[in-house]
């Protein structure tokens, strides 16, 4: 894996957006920039140097509406992330519910939450809700005739199979 680092233009425009969105008192977009900026740091592996940014990003979600957040969904995906990362799934699962009516209908972005939604269940070892979420994904992804996500939600189903130890399922 080719390694590369975080420098420092980048965080002299992490900080301009800081700076901007902090002095709108806008909570949304403040937790946008910490998002983003978490997101950087985790994309290069600084897990640590990550971690206030997601943190604050979650306090801040708790007073923002993410109907007033642009592309809502994908930044609770961001979020969502970090946390499975952590291996904190039902948080992660809980940031997602809230994001899911924000997904557009039938695109790879709402096949993406839900099969999120449903790896985190599978992480809980909540059978049934992972198999319910895996399947809304299917069912989104054959009617978007989008063969990758076909091919990727039969494969976590097939996993369902197999823990319910149904080979001939798998």
């Amino acid at each position: 894996v080719y390694y590369d680092n975080s420098n420092k233009r980048s965080a002299f425009y992490f900080s301009q957006a800081k700076k901007y969105a902090d002095s709108l008192g806008n909570n949304e977009l403040i937790a946008m920039v910490a998002i983003r900026q978490g997101t950087y740091h985790h994309t290069y592996r600084q897990t640590i140097e990550a971690m206030p940014y997601f943190l604050n990003a979650a306090t801040l979600m708790q007073q923002a509406s993410l109907k007033n957040m642009p592309l809502a969904n994908l930044h609770i995906q961001y979020l969502a992330s970090f946390y499975a990362y952590l291996d904190m799934p039902k948080e992660a699962n809980d940031f997602l519910i809230d994001a899911l009516p924000y997904a557009r209908p039938q695109t790879r972005e709402k096949i993406n939450t839900l099969t999120m939604l449903g790896l985190n269940h599978f992480n809980l070892q909540d059978l049934k809700q992972a198999k319910s979420y895996y399947n809304r994904a299917y069912d989104d992804a054959v009617n978007r005739k989008d063969s990758v996500w076909i091919g990727i939600t039969n494969g976590y189903l097939a996993n369902i199979a197999a823990a319910e130890n149904k080979p001939y399922e798998a």
